[in-house]
């Protein structure tokens, strides 16, 4: 799946059964489909290309960034019972920063 990727971050868990797990939450613009994601999920559960997680700083140089994605839909048990499901990005094969003024 090709994807903008936007507000990028990443931060530590800070409850008692999250506690030094590291967390990613962006938004992912499906380009083919047109529609946006807010993913928040485990950094250990998404593979990057590189194997970093940016810095802050990073972010704010080269982000926003277009991707090729590996995704997935889980479905379960929500509230009451009724079924739920959430989108997971596995990994992100390649990323690359794109100026959103020229597209």
């Amino acid at each position: 799946m090709k994807a903008l990727i936007l507000n990028f971050r990443s931060f530590e868990g800070k409850k008692e059964t999250s506690k030094g797990k590291l967390f990613l939450t962006f938004d992912m613009f499906d380009v083919e489909k047109k529609v946006l994601y807010n993913i928040f999920q485990d950094a250990g559960d998404t593979l990057l290309p590189d194997g970093v997680i940016p810095s802050k700083e990073d972010v704010e140089k080269s982000f926003p960034r277009i991707a090729d994605l590996e995704t997935r839909i889980e479905q379960f048990a929500g509230q009451n019972g009724r079924p739920s499901f959430r989108f997971y990005v596995d990994a992100i094969k390649n990323w690359k920063y794109v100026d959103l003024k020229k597209l």
